[in-house]
């Protein structure tokens, strides 16, 4: 028997997977509001994050990022963050030799991606920058609701709304919600 790809059916059991579907909503929502910008919740399917939920920005310049929609999880600060969560065989299993671009700013240089991904481990989150969406500054972390990893949370925010001060907010927002989880789905997740 082989085992289970990240974010395969084996990992979405009924207890835990749908306590963190609940939990992961709510924390979407708490993220939202504390930071006031759009707050993505993705989960792990093979070697693409599927964006599960969405949280609006109360802002009117958001970036437009429809649930259900799929992205490479290598080129993405929420895929990245749950990558960073897995052992480095697998990480490397799952980011291609040749990268399409998403936008002209999309890292495509296997070994650059695969460091960009270490160092979010070695962060606790990952960020990019016009990877995903031109004029866009992404968060995420990884969400401790298995292990390892496969759903994340990630604050979308116009670089032009984007100063050192708020950065540092929103990843400190973001690092209190993963410890705050990891503590609560310590005894839960085996």
């Amino acid at each position: 028997m082989q085992p289970p790809r990240p974010g395969g059916r084996h990992h979405h059991r009924s207890g835990v997977g749908a306590r963190a579907d609940v939990l992961g909503g709510a924390t979407a929502t708490a993220t939202a509001t504390a930071t006031e910008e759009t707050v993505n919740l993705g989960r792990l399917a093979g070697a693409d994050v599927i964006y599960t939920a969405k949280r609006e920005s109360v802002h009117p310049l958001r970036m437009h990022s429809p649930v259900g929609r799929r992205l490479p999880a290598y080129s993405t600060a929420l895929g990245r963050a749950i990558l960073a969560e897995h052992p480095a065989d697998v990480r490397e299993a799952l980011v291609p030799d040749a990268i399409d671009p998403i936008t002209t700013h999309t890292v495509t240089e296997r070994d650059a991606v695969l460091a960009i991904i270490d160092k979010a481990a070695d962060l606790g989150y990952a960020a990019e920058s016009d990877e995903s969406c031109i004029g866009v500054r992404c968060f995420g972390v990884a969400l401790p609701f298995a292990r390892p990893a496969i759903d994340g949370l990630s604050v979308a925010v116009p670089m032009s709304r984007l100063d050192g001060a708020r950065e540092d907010f929103i990843i400190e927002t973001l690092l209190s919600v993963k410890a705050r989880l990891s503590m609560e789905f310590a005894h839960s997740v085996r």
